[in-house]
C-alpha cells in the first residue's frame, strides 16, 4: 500500500470523494476558504471514480492525537508517510492562516493526549502557513488559542518542531497559558543531523504534567534517520 494512501481532501464548501471502506469527513466552514487533508495511519486510498455519500462524524469526535503540518515544509510527504500508527494528519494550507485552519479544525474533535505542530520556525517565531506566531502577535491570536482549549481533555500536550521556536520561552508560557496545555519546542535546529539538527524539543513549559512531557514524537525513528531537510523558515 502507497503510505500516502487514504488523504481525504476536505473544501469549503465540503467536497469529498471516498473510497467506499472511508467515511471519515470534516465539515470544517471556514471563512478562510481553507484546504486542508486528513487521514489516519492506515486508512484507505480515495477513489476518483466513486463517491458515495458520507455521514459527517459527530461534533467533538475523539481522538488521541492530531499532526498538523504545514505543506511549506520540506519533505513533508515523506514526514507524512512516517508517521506514527494512530495519529490523524491534517495538511494546513501553506497561503491560508495556519492557526486559523487549526482552530477551524479542532472545532470538530476532542483531543484526549497531544497536537503536533509541525511547521518552520525562527527564533521564537512559529510559521504556519500565511500565519505567523510570536510573542508580539499573540493578541491577535489569543481567541484562537482559548477556543483551542475547549477541544483538549486535561493533560493534553502540545508539541511544535520548527526550528528554534522554542528560543524564547515566554512565547510557550503565554501558549500554555491560553490553551492550558503543556507546551514543548526546539530551541535549535529541527531535522537533519547532516545539517547540525536535531529532533529534540529542548523547551518546555508544564502545568499539568509536571514530571515531563509524556507524548512520544509523531513519527517513526527511521523516517527521523532518512529525513534530509531542517525546519528552519
Amino acid at each position: 500500500m502507497n503510505p500516502l494512501s487514504g488523504i481525504t481532501h476536505l473544501l469549503d464548501p465540503l467536497s469529498v470523494e471516498l473510497a467506499p471502506r472511508q467515511a471519515l469527513a470534516l465539515d470544517i466552514q471556514s471563512p478562510l476558504n481553507t484546504l486542508a487533508a486528513l487521514r489516519s495511519a492506515h486508512s484507505v486510498s480515495p477513489s476518483p471514480t466513486q463517491t458515495p455519500s458520507a455521514p459527517n462524524p459527530k461534533p467533538s469526535q475523539t481522538v488521541d492525537e492530531i499532526l498538523f503540518i504545514d505543506k511549506k515544509v520540506p519533505g513533508y510527504q515523506q514526514l507524512e508517510s512516517g508517521t506514527r500508527s494512530g495519529v490523524i494528519i491534517i495538511e494546513l494550507n501553506p497561503n491560508q492562516d495556519g492557526i486559523a485552519q487549526i482552530s477551524n479544525a479542532l472545532a470538530q474533535f476532542q483531543v484526549r493526549k497531544a497536537i503536533h505542530v509541525v511547521s518552520l520556525g525562527d527564533k521564537g517565531v512559529v510559521k504556519l502557513g500565511a500565519a505567523q506566531l510570536f510573542k508580539s502577535s499573540l493578541g491577535l491570536y489569543a481567541s484562537d488559542l482559548r477556543s483551542w482549549a475547549k477541544s483538549f481533555n486535561e493533560g493534553v500536550d502540545i508539541l511544535m518542531y520548527g526550528s528554534n521556536v522554542g528560543a524564547d520561552k515566554a512565547l510557550l508560557e503565554q501558549v500554555s497559558a491560553l490553551t492550558g496545555a503543556d507546551v514543548a519546542a526546539s530551541s535549535d535546529r529541527t531535522g537533519s543531523s547532516a545539517l547540525s539538527g536535531d529532533w529534540d524539543l529542548e523547551q518546555k513549559v508544564l502545568r499539568v504534567n509536571t514530571g515531563a512531557i509524556a507524548t512520544q514524537l509523531a513519527f517513526q525513528s527511521s523516517t527521523l534517520q532518512t529525513y534530509a531537510a531542517t525546519l528552519s523558515a
